[in-house]
């Protein structure tokens, strides 16, 4: 019985596995991979997530849009559900839908706004540059915030008695209620004072003071991985 792997890559490298890049670069090494990837007998499943949908919704061509698409369907990709993080078998073309309808109505309704704060505070703590600092995000945030809780008091004050008993009313009433009390908190709550100099993201594994202390470099190549089985 074959055990089951699963692998989450970077955009980046899954752009480089469509077949059109593959047949441009002639990169053994790449071939391999994806003749692995494909090969369901080695147990290799691919899954990806709304991070992947999110940077193919920001290419500029439609066709190598599809083209992507098509690769997670080639691979019979699995879609990690953003709430849940189940593995969704779904067919990549139905989640890429999905994925865009959901867009188009979190559009309408103004909830794409927040998301895509929390999206750039993310990628701040990550050390990535964003445009922003730290206090711009809080300002964004709190104006964000406030904005749907006037947004949803409007809402109320026009809806009548019979709206407002309705389950939607009932749940409306209970998202203001729970969005006033996220803006009073913002409104003594501060991030981290952080400073340009400060460095931010992930460090390379051998810059970790546990690490170095191995002395890897003059370790036979055979007690590299057991040594840092031990930390």
């Amino acid at each position: 019985m074959t055990m089951s792997t699963y692998i989450y890559l970077d955009q980046n490298v899954l752009s480089y596995l469509r077949p059109r890049k593959l047949d441009e670069q002639s990169d053994q090494q790449l071939e391999k991979l994806y003749s692995a990837l494909i090969d369901k007998g080695k147990g290799l499943n691919v899954v990806y997530s709304a991070t992947h949908l999110d940077e193919i919704r920001q290419i500029n061509i439609p066709k190598y849009i599809d083209e992507h698409i098509d690769l997670l369907c080639s691979l019979n990709a699995l879609y990690i559900e953003p709430v849940t993080t189940q593995l969704n078998a779904k067919n990549p073309q139905i989640v890429w839908r999905d994925y865009l309808e959901n867009e188009a109505k979190n559009r309408v309704n103004g909830h794409n706004e927040g998301g895509n704060i929390l999206d750039l505070l993310s990628r701040k703590f990550a050390g990535l540059e964003v445009g922003q600092d730290f206090d711009d995000l809080h300002c964004m945030w709190v104006e964000n915030i406030n904005k749907a809780v006037a947004e949803i008091k409007q809402m109320l004050e026009e809806g009548s008695p019979e709206q407002l008993a309705s389950h939607q009313g009932q749940q409306m009433k209970q998202m203001y209620e729970e969005l006033k009390k996220q803006a009073e908190g913002l409104k003594t709550f501060s991030l981290c004072n952080i400073g340009n100099e400060q460095e931010l993201g992930p460090r390379s594994v051998r810059s970790h003071d546990d690490v170095i202390e191995l002395d890897l470099e003059n370790r036979e190549s055979h007690e590299v991985i057991p040594t840092i089985d031990e930390l």
